[in-house]
């Protein structure tokens, strides 16, 4: 119903169309002007969704609409952005949520709702046994003049279930520096004092509030939840400056038993998770373990009262952390103390060699680690060798990441004989390691007998078709093995055909990526001939692997034989229009398939229609990829055409095509139908700049940006 002039009261009327007409499943008006009802079969499920966006809406309806929305069964989705509601709607909202017995994401921004009425949502946190999300963002004093305070309410009807509650930041110009800092300082007092009485929280984060330390401190050590896990997070800037031992001060504020303490400096993010209640441990056993940790006077204080809250430590989770040798000693001390310790990740770390001998002592004592990630970090030949030998004897390490730390063949062959003594290990990766063909043969020995292996990661070596001869060997020995990844290792047709062939008995293959290497048609055609009988392989990536049409017509006969695909990229083949149609006719029994890529494959209008079609048979699909090729506006018209029943696609990339306004403009009309539609990518087509704007403004999912 376009182009109308609604009253507050028509709104209400159109609210109440759920409760007057089964068949209605959706209403949004915006701007008191335009309104849409979405009718679908009366068998079908019926989830409600209302969208009152920018209507006026003031404390003086809310009542009113709050009476309707309570006769409106399941409501899943309440929108009410861009009203008018302030402080007092927003209560007044409150106060009736017990009353709409749903689930519902309920969203509020731009409502003109101060710190005062942040505060009564975050209460609602509290004590309202509905209330299980809350997200805020941008808290600011109500201006009239600027109502710019957009958080979102999520809430569920699930009495006694966890409650999650986001602080995400606002839009703040530099002259509002020092009154966010002074407002942010007044937040964390007042939450304090809110967090202490949410007993059911389950996870708290703040993000870029402007929370400083002491300000996270008093919000640590605020929760007094009587039982279960809790994770609460802060992402500020100071995170990346701070001490090690001035976080490790800050996690030993929490009340409950720490399980997990994670560090991305490169995010400015800390979390530390803790189990409640805390367990009560002899005083001998304290004091037995603090005597043990042999560490430098500065770490002491701090580190004593970390460890007194970390006998069921569980994982550390740290990113960018740059190491003095005083932390390194202290952190491998430390680590002798953590008894149940299984997950160890320090991913782009700076470590001396010192630091590095002192860790590989500690962590060849930790005998019940799991999963140990330590990629990114520069080692030196020395260092990595020191910890290649920590690995030797981990009973019960299961998960290995040395991604991107150059091995060269002296310390990749040590490791190699280390992993033969780790029988339960399934996860390996070895990314980026400079690995050649040369030490294969020593791994392959090695994988015959890792019975457990579930996961390869060698992407990015130089194994080529010597080294892929001889992992194609160990793969039959492999039963249990679930993903692996050659990419870019400059595998040809001769070593691809030989792996592929070993491939044919690995029955629960789920994920296989061979992209960038020169694969060609003669390993799709292969391929093709062994998938039907790996039947559970859902991720194929076979990106700029030399397959032309030829080769992609093989593997699209191979289709229908393997429904459970759920995600397929074939980018930077060049399979042109011959190629698309015959996917096109392989596509039509992919029910399963969720992502499909074909980016830069060098197709035109000439094949969009068949490709459209198969795609419409394409049911669960959520990504389509189809950017960097040469489609025009009769493709963007016959992609129109489906979306309105591709009820579950997200995003729709048609980046550096040759689509024109009537082509978007046509897009832009079915997007109206299509609510689940995230973003159209529309990026270097053949359109203005003033046109992009004014397009953009009438359809805020077309995306023009690089």
């Amino acid at each position: 119903i376009r182009n109308n002039t609604f009253s507050r009261h028509c709104v209400h009327l159109l609210a109440n169309s759920f409760n007057l007409c089964e068949r209605i499943c959706e209403v949004e008006v915006r701007s008191s002007e335009n309104a849409f009802l979405h009718f679908v079969d009366g068998q079908e499920s019926r989830e409600t969704h209302c969208r009152l966006i920018d209507c006026g809406i003031g404390q003086d309806d809310i009542k009113e609409l709050c009476i309707v929305l309570e006769k409106s069964g399941c409501l899943v989705e309440l929108d009410l952005s861009r009203n008018c509601l302030g402080n007092d709607g927003l209560r007044c909202l409150l106060e009736h949520l017990p009353r709409i017995h749903s689930s519902c994401l309920m969203k509020i921004s731009h409502n003109g709702i101060s710190q005062d009425g942040v505060l009564y949502l975050v209460n609602a946190l509290a004590t309202c046994p509905n209330v299980a999300e809350v997200h805020i963002s941008g808290m600011e004093s109500y201006d009239p003049r600027h109502r710019e305070t957009p958080f979102t309410l999520s809430y569920e009807v699930e009495l006694g279930g966890g409650k999650t509650l986001t602080f995400t930041p606002g839009s703040f110009s530099v002259s509002k520096k020092d009154r966010k800092l002074k407002q942010c300082s007044f937040q964390a007092e007042q939450l304090a004092a809110v967090l202490g009485k949410c007993l059911a929280l389950t996870d708290f984060m703040s993000i870029n509030n402007g929370l400083t330390l002491s300000d996270a401190e008093a919000l640590f050590k605020a929760p007094r939840k009587l039982t279960g896990m809790l994770r609460m997070g802060i992402e500020e800037q100071w995170v990346k400056n701070e001490s090690l031992v001035g976080l490790l001060k800050l996690a030993a504020e929490v009340q409950g038993n720490i399980t997990e303490v994670t560090i991305r400096r490169d995010t400015s993010l800390f979390v530390v998770e803790q189990e409640f209640p805390l367990p009560v441990e002899k005083v001998e056993s304290v004091v037995s373990r603090l005597h043990q940790c042999e560490i430098e006077a500065k770490g002491v204080p701090v580190l004593q009262k970390f460890i007194e809250k970390c006998h069921q430590l569980c994982a550390l989770n740290w990113s960018e952390v740059q190491f003095t040798d005083t932390e390194a000693a202290t952190i491998s001390s430390a680590l002798l103390h953590f008894p149940m310790l299984k997950r160890l990740e320090l991913t782009c770390c700076g470590i001396s060699p010192f630091g590095i001998e002192r860790l590989a002592e500690a962590l060849s004592q930790c005998i019940a680690i799991e999963d140990i990630n330590i990629s990114k970090c520069n080692l030196g030949i020395e260092g990595l060798s020191n910890l290649v030998n920590a690995l030797e004897g981990k009973l019960h390490l299961k998960s290995i990441n040395l991604g991107f730390l150059n091995l060269e063949n002296g310390n990749a062959l040590k490791l190699i004989s280390r992993l033969s003594t780790l029988p339960l290990l399934r996860r390996l990766i070895l990314n980026n390691d400079s690995l050649h063909s040369e030490v294969c043969p020593h791994l392959a020995e090695t994988l015959k007998n890792a019975i457990h292996m579930e996961e390869i990661n060698l992407s990015y070596n130089e194994i080529e078709d010597a080294g892929v001869k001889e992992i194609a060997t160990a793969v039959p020995q492999m039963k249990n093995l679930k993903q692996i990844d050659l990419s870019h290792n400059s595998i040809s047709f001769v070593g691809g055909q030989c792996f592929v062939e070993a491939l044919a008995g690995s029955e629960r293959l789920e994920e296989l990526r061979l992209s960038e290497n020169n694969l060609g048609c003669e390993t799709a055609a292969k391929l093709a001939a062994i998938l039907p009988s790996v039947h559970h392989v859902k991720v194929l990536h076979l990106s700029s692997c030399n397959i032309d049409s030829e080769g992609i017509s093989h593997l699209a006969k191979a289709l229908p034989e393997c429904p459970q695909i759920q995600e397929l990229s074939l980018s930077e083949n060049c399979i042109g229009d011959k190629g698309a149609k015959a996917l096109a006719e392989g596509l039509a029994q992919s029910s399963q398939l969720r992502k499909i890529e074909l980016k830069m494959c060098r197709i035109t209008d000439s094949a969009s229609k068949p490709l459209t079609s198969g795609l419409s048979h394409c049911a669960r699909l959520e990504e389509i990829v189809l950017s960097w090729n040469a489609l025009g506006d009769e493709s963007a018209l016959e992609l129109a055409t489906i979306l309105p029943g591709m009820e579950r696609l997200r995003i729709l990339d048609l980046d550096h095509n040759e689509i024109t306004a009537c082509g978007i403009r046509g897009l832009a009309e079915e997007l109206i139908q299509c609510r689940r539609i995230q973003s159209v990518r529309l990026w270097h087509n053949k359109i203005s700049t003033e046109m992009e704007r004014t397009l953009s403004n009438e359809e805020s999912r077309l995306h023009f940006s690089a």
